[in-house]
């Protein structure tokens, strides 16, 4: 492969889904890298081994490219999860923090009362008769 069939390949491949003044930036880049490549003394075949493909390399292009006709609903879902992603790092508000915690402050008062109250419930009529044997044998001491 020729760097012209290289570069004509890249921008078919690109032309089908982005603007042209994108596709014109990128077979730019390419061809001034192969250049570059070429005066570094490497052959243009070396240079172009190197790159491979270039339908994969326009794939990938595609791929991040947030212009691309075929990614626009996912940058813009991308977008949005990062967004929420930042609201996560950022964490609650110091409002927020202080009602989260006041609920959870209620949450246990309420769990210790239940606990008290299925404790009672439970030993309240084993303890009644024992605290009235015990009132009874106090007063029948006192006499």
């Amino acid at each position: 492969m020729t760097k012209r069939e290289f570069l004509e390949e890249l921008k078919e491949v690109l032309s089908e889904q982005l603007p042209q003044n994108q596709v014109a930036e990128h077979v730019s880049y390419y061809m001034n890298y192969i250049e570059e490549q070429k005066q570094n003394e490497s052959s243009e075949e070396e240079v172009l081994n190197m790159l491979g493909d270039p339908r994969l390399i326009a794939r990938t292009i595609l791929d991040t490219a947030p212009n691309s006709r075929e990614n626009q609903n996912y940058f813009y879902e991308e977008t949005t999860q990062d967004v929420q992603s930042e609201e996560k790092k950022k964490g609650l508000s110091g409002k927020a923090k202080k009602y989260v915690y006041i609920g959870i402050a209620i949450a246990v008062i309420f769990l210790i009362i239940s606990l008290i109250t299925t404790l009672l419930s439970f030993l309240l009529p084993i303890l009644l008769p024992v605290i009235l044997i015990f009132v009874v044998i106090s007063i029948v001491r006192k006499r």
